[in-house]
């Protein structure tokens, strides 16, 4: 599987928070995991995973004409980190406290993920914060881009972004395509400098 199998995924909630960095599951700013099982971008488990099914599929088809490469569309469970309101989980703060050197206050318990969130979003931490994840996603976008093409330049991969979160909760004049589509970590100027 692409990340190890079920057994590789976290039973409920309270089974991912006790798997601390192991967890692959993205986590909410109220430490639960998506019914829908989504996959945390930057956990090296999914990104093997990922470039695993994307070397497979580019050694079976690179020679098709008709294979043009491979598409991720978001549903919000693959390739991206949703909304502002996920990404809280502990492989994922650990990286971010390594990359900028900036330390997340933390609890040790089950709350550990609000605190999180609430720090990361407050007006002095968020648009450093925003910024981060779109640059990381960034980054291991590029890395699948260069799995894809390894031998075949031609083959593309395509990223659809799903902004349903938002029109769900009913249009506002204060709706901004760009800056969702940047929380949840698809800034498209950098995306673009990828080709």
């Amino acid at each position: 599987g692409i990340i190890g199998g079920e057994a590789c995924m976290a039973k409920d909630s309270a089974d991912f928070a006790r798997r601390g960095k192991d967890a692959v599951e993205l986590v909410n700013k109220n430490g639960q995991i998506d019914r829908n099982a989504l996959m945390n971008p930057f956990h090296p488990r999914y990104i093997e995973g990922m470039k695993h099914i994307l070397a497979f599929y580019r050694d079976r088809y690179q020679d098709n004409p008709m294979f043009a490469g491979i598409s991720f569309r978001d549903t919000a469970t693959v390739h991206s980190l949703k909304s502002l309101d996920y990404g809280y989980d502990d492989y994922t703060i650990s990286l971010f406290e390594k990359e900028t050197g900036i330390d997340v206050p933390d609890v040790k318990d089950g709350t550990r993920f609000y605190f999180r969130w609430k720090f990361l979003t407050s007006s002095k931490m968020k648009e450093q914060w925003v910024a981060w994840r779109c640059r990381k996603l960034a980054e291991v976008t590029a890395e699948f881009l260069q799995v894809l093409r390894k031998g075949n330049n031609r083959l593309r991969l395509q990223l659809w972004a799903d902004c349903i979160t938002v029109l769900g909760n009913g249009w506002k004049k204060s709706y901004s395509p760009e800056r969702d589509l940047r929380e949840a970590g698809f800034d498209p100027a950098l995306l673009e400098k990828l080709e």
